[in-house]
């Protein structure tokens, strides 16, 4: 295992002289490869010998490692789900099993993978099994969710009252919800990688909320308040008041409340709820297009952290649209009912939102995470080119030109130069933009 890598072993080293008073180093190292069978990782250690005169020998060390041992999974036969209608499809199973595992011998799952289910109306079953980050794959289990119990409303609560200390919840003072989800789950944050805000003291988490105005991404480097004093500093991430500047970080981490508190105290899971059927007032057409075919709010979170963080192309404006998705996201089981969210709401251009006369919609990678191969399914109004860009951390990957025509269309996508990891694929008409995030797992 690559966690396992020895250091070097100057204590092995055997070396005599003639006077003695030897002195044994390093001289380099050199390392190659990840430690996967396709790229052993190689460590190269040149070792040196003085004796007191200044005479001087050196040997070689190569240290090889190479995981190809697959992962040993043990799912839990049965997960309980409250409610019939949180029992989760194909595409949300994965990440329930996900957390009821442990990593491998090596490293963490990279991945888990559902293939057959069958289901009843009160269970679902799926066969799963998870590859590593070496592409090694384990043998296959049985999860089956099974619905126990009677369905509480969902309820969502904003940011102004999550950023209230004398605000209530239900029975619950907010001060008292926020300290137990800080106990249980951690640090509350919004963004990611090096662009990241966050809180894990009740103090701290109401100062912040609701946020300001701001509509952009967030700045450069982790601004973590362990404080109240810290969260009460000047920073360029706050307002003299102490609150967030940015609208967009303060609504994630009241969702990230809100879907912690229905999980604990309404035995619901809001992350799953699906947005795709919802009208465009509550999910404006551009932010259902980055979603993709799949969207729940727990993809509406992810994605906000991905803006946050400016990972992937935003156009202009999609800031404005993701502040409303996450309002009306709220509003849609505001005290606890399912309301209308769309009701005496004014059209799109008093609203400011974007207009969208798209050319391209439905964007979709199959099967997605993808390995072996990959097809980016889309349908289009119109005929012409467009240009279908691969990125990944450290900017584009690739980029080609592909025929579009009118109706449905299907490209496959080259795995050959890619590694395992995460991608944003992005397709260009003209001035139009589509993006969506693409899973890549290897064998």
């Amino acid at each position: 295992c690559v966690e396992n890598t020895p250091g070097p072993a100057l204590s092995e080293v055997i070396a005599e002289d003639n006077c003695g008073g030897l002195t044994t180093y390093v001289v380099s190292s050199d390392i190659t490869g990840v430690g996967c069978p396709n790229s052993p990782k190689i460590i190269n250690y040149v070792y040196g010998v003085a004796d007191g005169c200044g005479n001087v020998s050196t040997c070689n060390h190569q240290v090889l490692i190479s995981d190809n041992e697959a992962p040993v999974i043990m799912c839990n036969d049965t997960i309980e789900i409250v409610c019939v209608d949180d029992l989760p499809t194909q595409y949300e199973a994965p990440a329930l099993i996900l957390q009821q595992l442990t990593g491998d011998n090596c490293n963490e799952y990279l991945c888990v993978m559902t293939g057959a289910y069958s289901s009843s109306p009160q269970s679902i079953t799926f066969e799963a099994f998870v590859k590593d980050a070496c592409g090694n794959i384990s043998p296959t289990c049985s999860v089956t969710f099974v619905a126990t119990g009677t369905c509480k409303p969902l309820c969502t609560t904003a940011d102004t009252i999550w950023g209230n200390e004398n605000a209530m919840v239900d029975t619950f003072s907010t001060s008292a919800l926020i300290q137990g989800y800080l106990d249980d789950y951690g640090l509350l944050k919004a963004g990611r990688l090096n662009k990241v805000v966050g809180a894990d003291s009740v103090g701290c988490v109401q100062a912040l909320l609701p946020g300001g105005s701001s509509t952009g991404h967030l700045p450069l480097g982790s601004y973590i308040a362990t404080s109240l004093n810290d969260c009460q500093e000047g920073s360029v991430i706050v307002n003299p008041d102490g609150t967030l500047k940015n609208a967009i970080a303060s609504k994630v981490m009241a969702m990230r409340l809100t879907i912690w508190y229905n999980k604990e105290h309404r035995q619901r899971d809001l992350g799953i709820q699906n947005l795709k059927n919802q009208p465009e007032c509550v999910i404006p057409k551009e932010i259902q297009n980055r979603l993709g075919v799949h969207s729940t709010v727990n993809d509406l979170v992810q994605l906000a952290d991905d803006y946050l963080a400016a990972v992937g192309y935003f156009k202009p404006g999609f800031g404005l649209a993701l502040l409303q998705s996450f309002e009306q996201v709220n509003a849609i089981w505001a005290d606890c009912m399912l309301s209308d969210p769309c009701a005496n709401r004014p059209g799109a251009e008093e609203r400011g939102e974007l207009i969208d006369n798209e050319s391209i919609s439905d964007l979709e990678i199959i099967p997605n995470p993808s390995f072996g191969e990959a097809v980016l399914s889309l349908y289009s109004q119109v005929e012409g080119q467009m240009v279908v860009r691969v990125t990944g951390m450290n900017g584009t990957i690739y980029a080609e030109v592909v025929s579009l025509k009118q109706g449905a269309n299907r490209h496959e996508l080259s795995l050959d130069r890619l590694p395992a990891g995460v991608y944003t694929v992005s397709i260009q008409y003209e001035q139009e933009v589509k993006n969506t995030r693409w899973v890549v797992v290897k064998e």
